[in-house]
């Protein structure tokens, strides 16, 4: 599979979400997947390292992009915080599948409490899967509080006692004496280093320990905390039992301090669930922590390390645990849990996962869904719509279609399917329409009709050319969701449209020729808060308006791949007879139009959306995507 990743300040930074998309993504390549990053820029990484592609993006802002529609990629992981730009600019219905792995601590959690997030929420909702890392951790209560569902899997490390170490990195070197406490991240204030600091200064093990703290000096912030953590240790006289190490990012350098260490230590007041323990556990390298983000609910119930009662420990808390782990050894508690193959395997599993998932379908399944259809001389793309609503029986209550005028066996190709929906328990129904287009009679009625005379609320408009796939039913629970807002009548989405050729094989496109996106309208309504107008008002296609005074817009939702499809094909006296809907009503109104449509050949005509190469629609690759 082609696989991308999505994750800010990318290797070379060793920040913990950066390794673990690093991690993941290597991982999955010696699994056999095409691993391609996404990434914001950093003038200091050096693309030649690397033995796959990193695409930089500025910001990593994805609005109004087609990036993962272009990428085409099997499935994209997002690893992203609550308030990432990636999480609201990111449309993760452009990919197959998406797995967003969520990150939260608890300044952002307390942070959002107050505030309107809804709209981020609904984007959550829209990945294919969420990935916690954590347990009993921020991160868990915001997603079950607002009912999303997630996948636990912990964090991993790389396998510390199998890198590369350094024999020049020695206790002698460092001029520790006795055993050696030590720490090892970014040297930041939320980091809680001067309490660690106070209380080891304050505590009895400075008579057989010393403290060793490695930071990464990233902005001015991390160099007056610096400062200040140095102020303490002069204070308390500590110079030759406490060794600050600044400004590396050499995984060399932290995994040879990790094998010489003999204790671990994280005082931070707030984490997901940290990489550097793990790390830490791989080493064989007892640990001790507070009880920050998902460490109490994950490593709690470890025997090699110790969870403090409290951020705000004491110096006897730290000598007290200290001691209580000297002669402990997760390494089997990482290899049963957090080796990187176990982890692996279980992303790998999400992406084998089935798109649609049962609670969709489901969801769906609490609704009467309606739908709509009109056709006028189309008898092999109705059969190919009629063939393909029928995978979603038991959900769609009803298909309802107007022939219109057909001179061919298109109603005889309808009749046909009435044995089929009768055993499958999809009510289908039709009617025919004679009258050709005129002043008083234009395309207008033939969609509104479509919708109106549908028996139930929610009625969902198609072409008599769409097929469908699979990834239909996320389109119709993201349209209905929308639809349950009060101020939402309608809902719209982009379709691909191949208007040459288009060559399927068991339902999954092999070949195709020009494809484009339309323009998205108003395609699924609530049937009693809208009316269609056959007065052009304010845009092409703008025929259906609202009737209540609260329901006043119609939404856009991201198109979803393995959706829909138009195969918009049609012989050269069918293109000839198709009517340009915004042109034709402005003929209308300004009276170039009388008479019928068919008797008229002085009313301009439309080109077909390939023949135009100026249209400026995004282009998309739909290859291997699966319809019918």
């Amino acid at each position: 599979m082609k696989l991308g990743f999505v994750s800010d300040f990318y290797s070379p930074s060793i920040g913990g979400t950066q390794v673990l998309a690093q991690s993941l993504s290597e991982g999955l390549k010696e699994l056999g997947h095409k691993i391609e990053i996404v990434t914001s820029p950093d003038p200091e990484r050096d693309h030649s390292k690397y033995q796959y592609k990193i695409n930089e993006v500025e910001f990593l802002n994805f609005s109004n992009s087609d990036f993962f529609l272009v990428k085409n990629y099997d499935a994209i992981f997002v690893f992203a915080d609550l308030l990432s730009p990636t999480l609201s600019t990111i449309t993760p219905s452009h990919t197959k599948n998406s797995i967003l792995i969520l990150n939260l601590d608890e300044n952002i959690y307390n942070f959002v409490q107050d505030k309107n997030i809804k709209q981020i929420v609904q984007n959550i909702k829209s990945y294919t899967h969420v990935v916690s890392f954590c347990q009993g951790a921020p991160v868990n209560k915001f997603l079950e509080e607002n009912e999303i569902n997630y996948h636990f899997i912990p964090n991993f490390s790389r396998d510390i006692l199998k890198s590369k170490k350094s024999k020049k990195i020695t206790k002698e070197l460092l001029g520790v004496q006795g055993k050696m406490i030590f720490n090892h991240g970014r040297f930041h204030p939320n980091k809680n280093i001067h309490k660690m600091i106070e209380a080891f200064s304050s505590s009895k093990l400075t008579e057989d320990f010393s403290l060793v703290i490695l930071g990464a000096i990233s902005d001015s912030a991390c160099v007056k905390y610096l400062n200040y953590c140095n102020s303490i240790i002069d204070s308390y006289g500590m110079k030759d039992k406490i060794k600050i190490i600044k400004g590396t990012t050499n995984n060399v350098v932290v995994d040879s301090l990790l094998s010489i260490a003999d204790v671990f230590m994280l005082p931070s007041p707030s984490e997901g669930l940290p990489l550097v323990l793990i790390e830490a556990m791989s080493a064989g390298l007892p640990w001790i922590s507070t009880p920050a983000g998902g460490v109490p609910a994950v490593f709690g119930k470890h025997s090699g390390g110790v969870v403090l009662d409290s951020v705000d420990f004491s110096a006897e808390d730290m000598q007290d645990a200290v001691y209580r782990v000297l002669d402990k050894n997760p390494r089997n508690e990482w290899e049963e849990n957090y080796n990187i193959d176990l982890i692996t395997k279980k992303y790998a599993g999400l992406i084998k996962a089935e798109n649609t998932s049962v609670e969709t379908i489901n969801f769906l399944k609490n609704y009467k869904i309606s739908f709509g259809n009109q056709v006028y001389n189309e008898p092999i793309g109705i059969k190919n719509y009629l063939q393909s609503c029928m995978q979603f029986a038991g959900i769609v209550d009803e298909v309802y279609i107007i022939n219109h005028r057909s001179s061919d066996n298109t109603l005889q190709i309808i009749e046909s399917f009435k044995e089929k929906y009768d055993e499958i328990g999809i009510s289908l129904r039709w009617r025919t329409e004679p009258r050709d287009f005129s002043k008083d009679f234009t395309i207008a009625d033939v969609f509104g009709a479509a919708v109106y005379e549908c028996k139930n609320e929610i009625v969902f408009r198609h072409d008599a050319d769409f097929i469908f796939g699979k990834g239909y039913l996320k389109t119709m629970a993201d349209a209905i969701r929308s639809l349950s807002l009060s101020t939402v009548y309608a809902c719209g989405y982009e379709i691909p449209v191949v208007s040459k050729s288009v060559s399927l094989e068991n339902g999954t496109v092999k070949d195709y020729g020009i494809c484009n996106m339309h323009v998205s309208v108003p395609r699924v309504f609530k049937k009693s808060k809208t009316k269609c107008l056959q007065n052009h008002v304010g845009g092409k296609y703008e025929w259906f308006h609202p009737t209540d005074q609260e329901c006043t817009r119609w939404i856009t939702l991201p198109h979803n791949r393995e959706s829909l499809l138009s195969v918009n094909i049609k012989p050269q006296d069918r293109q000839d007879l198709r009517e340009t809907m915004n042109t034709f009503m402005q003929d209308l109104q300004s009276g170039k139009a009388e008479g019928s449509w068919l008797g008229n050949n002085n009313l301009r005509r439309e080109k077909e959306e390939w023949a135009d190469a100026n249209n400026g629609m995004k282009k998309i690759n739909i290859l291997g995507e699966k319809y019918g």
